[in-house]
């Protein structure tokens, strides 16, 4: 699809023009297993691969993780601007050495046409579902 026709499906299915071809995609527990904040663990068998077949494809992968979040380092007692500026270049070096592809990164919940996160409880009209699936993965 060229850009006008990109724009065009994700207007036509419920996404602004601007999340076109934007993917997503959790750091902790969703492409590494979850660990400590500075270690260089291999991404989960697939996760490379996964991000390498979006790339071809044509979508801008960013990661979505809370390791940038403000809160999240003024709680645990960091300075925060320190926090994300050390917590962006470690995803980048990690990213460097374990050949990820991606074009950015974010805490924020950026205009995109699908988010992958192990936390993630997928809404499709049906609360009850969206129930059952979150009792599923707070137990």
């Amino acid at each position: 699809m060229n850009d006008v026709e990109t724009a065009t499906y994700a207007k036509e299915n419920g996404h602004p023009p601007v999340a076109a071809g934007v993917v997503l995609v959790d750091f902790d527990a969703t492409l590494r297993e979850w660990g400590e904040l500075f270690e260089f663990k291999p991404p989960l068998p697939g996760a490379s691969e996964f991000l390498h077949w979006l790339k071809d494809e044509g979508y801008r992968v960013i990661l979505f993780t809370s390791r940038l979040s403000i809160v999240w380092h003024t709680a645990e007692g960091r300075d925060p601007a320190r926090g994300v500026f050390e917590q962006v270049e470690f995803l980048r070096a990690y990213c460097d050495k374990y050949d990820l592809p991606f074009e950015g990164v974010t805490a924020e919940k950026v205009p995109s046409i699908a988010i992958i996160d192990d936390k993630a409880v997928e809404f499709r009209g049906d609360w009850g579902k969206a129930k059952r699936r979150f009792k599923m993965l707070v137990k």
